[in-house]
């Protein structure tokens, strides 16, 4: 599957397209798009998704209200291919007085900025009582507006009596992400086709073992991918980790040695053939610059990483520790804006072809943020939706 807006059939299908829906209850919302100026919603991997948007205010009533604590949805795309984006809690309004007028901006973050909201009771933990079954009991409770999606901790195994304690967090949601990192997952709370904003919390090794959602090419003129920026930083890839620890459940010396990295595939040699017509000179320079990186490269090294004594804590937490992100393990990061498309969203794998050789393949998608705009052309208006994407390998 390529990931591309639909083909032109006739009439206005690929205008951009989205409204904004506000009310106390996710169950009766009201469609206020018409004073809409601007969205923004972004879509991250390990943080909270938040949305901002931009409302013209010509009268000035808005600036008289406050809008915290109303629940907003936002159904963004093109005529003939849009989903609902996002739903959550206002946070913050702005009012921006300025010579073209008076706008108001509404920032919204998802269901989790409620759980960030609610204190976490170690106490709260259960003895003998497994990992997944707190984490329903806490992102389930009433009032979260959060329904359950995939709960597959890497490690759900339950506390005993002496490891209680130990966790400590100043938020629910804090206990959450600590859990997560701790155990290399993602939790995350995400907006589905049926309107239910599902908790999810799965490896990422699992996340990066899935089949990408589509393809997305890179060209210079008339692709999907309008721009795009990438780099690759060997050093700058997760490091092979060895951990050792005094496991505080039984007293004994703990070793984990650096688990298997996957073999690294050779870069493919420079086509420095594609212009038979390229002066002397500048050919001489190019197979200077080219001819000897495959060797250059074979003398990298992953960086190392050692961790020792309590930042490595328990056994099972030193287990956790060496394992390697998939998502970053070769060092590779780029940066990019496509034509707007709901199809792209954070957590998930993406083919991005049109590249150098070494950069082709399968990226994953650390931020996807999702941008609608109404702009003022002549005497009328118009709108236009594109997506930036921050992705690594």
């Amino acid at each position: 599957m390529t990931v591309a807006i639909p083909p032109v059939t006739g009439g206005d299908n690929r205008a951009a397209y989205a409204t904004v829906q506000v009310g106390l209850d996710p169950r009766e919302l009201h469609d206020v798009t018409v004073p809409v100026w601007s969205i923004t919603v972004e879509d991250h991997d390990r943080l909270t998704d938040e949305a901002k948007v931009v409302l013209d205010d010509p009268t000035g009533v808005l600036a008289h209200a406050l809008f915290e604590g109303l629940v907003i949805r936002i159904d963004m795309g093109r005529r003939m291919q849009h989903a609902p984006l996002f739903e959550g809690v206002v946070v913050s309004s702005v009012v921006q007085g300025q010579p073209a007028g008076q706008r108001i901006q509404l920032t919204a973050r998802d269901y989790t900025h409620r759980l960030a909201q609610t204190p976490f009771d170690p106490r709260t933990w259960a003895t003998g009582e497994p990992l997944s079954a707190l984490l329903r009991r806490l992102v389930l409770a009433e009032g979260t507006g959060i329904t359950e999606g995939t709960i597959e901790p890497v490690d759900d195994t339950a506390p005993d009596s002496r490891g209680g304690g130990r966790y400590v967090a100043a938020s629910v949601w804090d206990f959450i992400l600590h859990e997560a990192q701790n155990q290399g997952c993602l939790a995350y709370v995400e907006l589905d086709k049926d309107l239910r904003s599902r908790f999810s919390f799965r490896s990422i090794e699992s996340v990066a073992a899935a089949e990408p959602v589509g393809t997305l090419r890179y060209c210079r003129v008339g692709s999907d991918l309008v721009s795009f920026t990438y780099e690759r930083i060997s050093s700058g890839a997760v490091p092979d980790r060895s951990a050792s620890t005094v496991d505080p459940d039984t007293g004994k010396l703990v070793d984990q040695p650096t688990p298997p990295r996957p073999p690294r595939l050779p870069p493919a040699a420079p086509q420095t053939g594609r212009d038979p017509d390229l002066p002397v000179a500048m050919r001489a320079a190019v197979t200077a610059l080219t001819g000897q990186t495959a060797a250059a490269q074979a003398r990298l090294t992953a960086p190392a990483e050692r961790v020792v004594g309590r930042a490595a804590g328990s056994a099972q937490d030193a287990r956790n520790r060496v394992r390697a992100d998939p998502t970053r393990i070769v060092g590779m990061s780029g940066r990019g804006r496509a034509v707007g498309n709901v199809l792209l969203r954070a957590k998930a794998m993406l083919r991005i072809t049109g590249l150098a050789p070494w950069a082709e393949g399968a990226w994953y998608l650390a931020r996807v943020t999702h941008v609608y705009t109404r702009d003022l052309v002549g005497d009328h208006q118009d709108t236009s939706y594109f997506t930036d994407i921050t992705a690594t390998r």
